[in-house]
């Protein structure tokens, strides 16, 4: 974990660093929310993650963002019933094991519709995250830890500006691309200053 927390610090160094985002079109944002993760024919996990960033605007409709996230859901594994299917329930922001843990840095465009009103968008998001997968065996409890890149397609929309921040919500199709490949859908909701 000290290893993601190196990786996160040094692109907002980086990111900091970059004069062109100290202009008046940089925004910064956080939201938080559910967080699963799924496999196809098999029914999700839900778990929580939360993220935040800046957003800059380069033209009219477009717009870079750069985004940190951190989430915690359930893992799903071959053979095992959804924690909610056994009556489990996840109590609190804990989520029981085996759970995957994941902390990345994302980078890339945002697409914005124009108009008065709520505003619609479209995030293409690359990055490099730190999955970390947590079991517990006969022998005790197993931790497999990664680090590898990943693609995060999105939409959502922000409202109308309320004084100096606006609400959005969106949800993002995760996947990475090393691992067993478990995509991982966070939905959030948040603000966004203006």
């Amino acid at each position: 974990m000290r290893s993601v927390l190196r990786y996160l610090v040094l692109s907002f160094l980086l990111l900091s660093l970059t004069p062109r985002l100290l202009h008046s079109e940089t925004h910064a944002y956080i939201g938080g929310g559910f967080s699963g993760a799924f496999r196809s024919r098999e029914a999700g996990s839900g778990g929580w993650g939360i993220g935040f960033g800046l957003e800059h605007r380069i033209a009219k409709p477009a717009g870079f963002v750069a985004e940190l996230s951190v989430e915690q859901v359930p893992a799903i594994e071959a053979g095992i019933t959804p924690a909610w299917a056994a009556g489990d329930v996840v109590s609190g922001l804990r989520v029981r094991d085996p759970a995957l843990r994941i902390a990345a840095a994302w980078a890339g465009v945002r697409v914005r519709g124009g108009g008065r009103g709520p505003k619609s968008y479209l995030d293409l998001l690359t990055g490099i995250s730190n999955v970390q997968q947590t079991s517990t065996t006969y022998t005790g409890r197993a931790i497999q830890d990664e680090i590898n890149g990943g693609l995060s397609v999105g939409a959502g929309f922000e409202s109308p500006r309320l004084g100096r921040a606006a609400i959005f919500a969106d949800a993002h199709y995760q996947f990475f691309f090393s691992g067993d490949g478990m995509p991982v859908v966070p939905i959030r909701v948040g603000l966004i200053s203006r």
